[in-house]
């Protein structure tokens, strides 16, 4: 691991900058770290028990706020998909000290130095976080995904789920998959020499299955691209046009 030599603290400095500029947040209110401590002891009453799934999460290494998890069957030739989203408004209610702050952020925001979150780690690193150390409340949308790739939302629930691993993008092996993950959708374990090039499958010798879900998750990855590109530009005339405008003197009174 490479560590860069900063005596004069010019990074530290820097990013602090960037924060200032643009109103990062430092911490939270002493009645928002409050209200999400009560909201932590919420006892979920209104979910469905599905702890019996094989529900694991996949995240970098270091992530405590893990908001997903996902467990996988087969249902006669189709494979069901259980794809599991926190349920973090059920520890919020509209207009709570929680809900204006979390308004107010927007969403969190990472930075080299650390990250500015949308809600308390009591919530985001705690009771509304899919670790696999007990159940948490999430929403659980099924889709059912037929042997040509075809996909169908079977339906969602808010459930109460078990996390059975916490799984990382740089050491998940096949085996620790949940049950039911196709062999032709699995990334392959195996260590390759040093220097070799990432293993690759021909197109031409994956399943029916393999090869349409290839096709149809890089066909929604491209729209997300486009439609993000559309409204990057979109933001970009908005705040160009603003800034444009000549400032309103403020009113005395």
């Amino acid at each position: 691991m490479k560590t860069i030599a900063d005596p004069a603290n010019s990074l530290s400095r820097g990013l602090a900058a960037i924060r200032t500029r643009f109103q990062v947040p430092e911490s939270f209110p002493s009645a928002v770290l409050a209200a999400a401590e009560a909201a932590a002891r919420r006892t979920p009453t209104e979910h469905a028990d599905r702890t019996g799934r094989h529900f694991v999460t996949l995240d970098p290494a270091s992530a405590t706020d893990l908001d997903q998890a996902f467990a996988i069957e087969p249902s006669g030739g189709d494979l069901l998909l259980h794809y599991a989203i926190a349920d973090v408004a059920w520890f919020v209610t509209d207009g709570d000290a929680l809900d204006t702050e979390a308004w107010r952020r927007g969403t969190t925001l990472y930075l080299p130095d650390g990250k500015a979150g949308l809600y308390p780690s009591a919530l985001s690193e705690g009771a509304a976080s899919l670790l696999p150390d007990g159940p948490r409340p999430a929403v659980i949308f099924t889709v059912r995904v037929a042997p040509d790739g075809a996909v169908h939302l079977d339906g969602a629930e808010r459930a109460i789920i078990r996390s059975n691993a916490k799984l990382a993008y740089d050491s998940v092996r096949d085996a620790d998959l949940p049950p039911g993950s196709p062999n032709s959708l699995r990334v392959s374990s195996k260590p390759r020499p040093a220097g070799a090039p990432p293993a690759s499958i021909h197109p031409s010798r994956k399943s029916p299955r393999a090869r349409t879900a290839t096709s149809n998750w890089c066909s929604a990855r491209a729209s997300c691209r486009r439609s993000a590109t559309r409204r990057c530009r979109s933001r970009r005339t908005w705040r160009s046009r603003m800034c444009s405008r000549p400032t309103r003197p403020a009113c005395s009174a």
